[in-house]
């Protein structure tokens, strides 16, 4: 948590943030969806997209900007098989 979320007095010096130490805790909770289609034996693809909303400490750092405590994933995979 302090590593992606946590704000030194140094740190905090240099980026004019608040200098913040959170605890531990749940990070966030999302729901998402996962489809994968194979072209042939051999090649295919793996789409991902999702949503996350951020909870506990990690929600109430200077480093998650107000209005963007929801985040959107995605993303895009080729697989092949040997």
């Amino acid at each position: 948590m302090r590593a992606f979320f946590g704000v030194t007095a140094v740190e905090a010096a240099r980026s004019g943030l608040a200098a913040y130490r959170p605890d531990g805790g749940v990070r966030d909770a999302g729901a998402g969806l996962t489809a994968g289609y194979q072209f042939n034996k051999r090649w295919g693809l793996t789409a991902r997209a999702g949503v996350n909303h951020y909870l506990g400490d990690a929600k109430d750092s200077p480093v998650v900007k107000e209005g963007s405590k929801l985040q959107a994933v995605g993303g895009l995979g080729l697989s092949f098989r040997f």
